[in-house]
């Protein structure tokens, strides 16, 4: 007779199986303002491009359509306008999905995507030369991380905390490890 702890070895376990689960790739959620065929704009699709190499799973849209487009079959647009009410559906979706949301524009998109609870944090991508300086989000306000893209050669001061300031172009890789950083010190 067998003891009531025992089990003969040619049994399976019954024990919880524990699978380790796997660790998805960093999800980018990367926000335009409009399929223009602007600077910013470009450098997002570019990025999107680079981060994806990266083992980065990128979904980059655009707020509306542009006056001009140019990204129309790149990037796929949120609404058919910047007032429009599907707006905020589309980026509550799609913020469910991200790890992270990177916001290439200055303002209206900004203040669009400030970081509410239970949402991944928001990255926003300032360049130097935009037409709203009294707008610009300062981290602490719904923004987690601030990116001012500087020009080439303005020194590398930091900007305080929550600001980077590049001066110089960054990898993929290093994007993929600053949005990344966000994330851990979001939880």
């Amino acid at each position: 007779m067998r003891s009531s702890g025992s089990r003969p070895s040619s049994l399976p376990s019954t024990d919880p199986i524990q699978v380790a689960a796997e660790p998805h790739p960093l999800r980018v959620l990367q926000l335009i303002g409009d399929t223009d065929p602007s600077a910013t704009n470009l450098a997002a699709v570019a990025l999107h491009r680079e981060l994806a190499d990266v083992d980065v799973e990128v979904r980059t849209l655009a707020l509306a359509p542009g006056r001009r487009g140019g990204l129309d079959d790149a990037v796929p647009v949120m609404a058919p306008t910047r007032r429009s009410w599907t707006i905020r559906r589309v980026l509550d979706r799609e913020s469910r999905w991200a790890d992270v949301t990177l916001v290439h524009a200055p303002g209206a998109l900004v203040r669009r995507t400030r970081r509410r609870a239970g949402r991944p944090p928001v990255v926003v991508v300032l360049p130097t030369d935009h037409d709203e300086p009294d707008s610009d989000p300062l981290p602490g306000e719904g923004v987690d991380l601030l990116v001012v893209v500087a020009p080439v050669g303005s020194g590398t001061d930091t900007g305080g905390p929550g600001v980077v300031r590049l001066t110089e172009p960054i990898d993929a890789a290093t994007w993929r490890e600053l949005l990344a950083s966000c994330v851990t010190r979001s939880r």
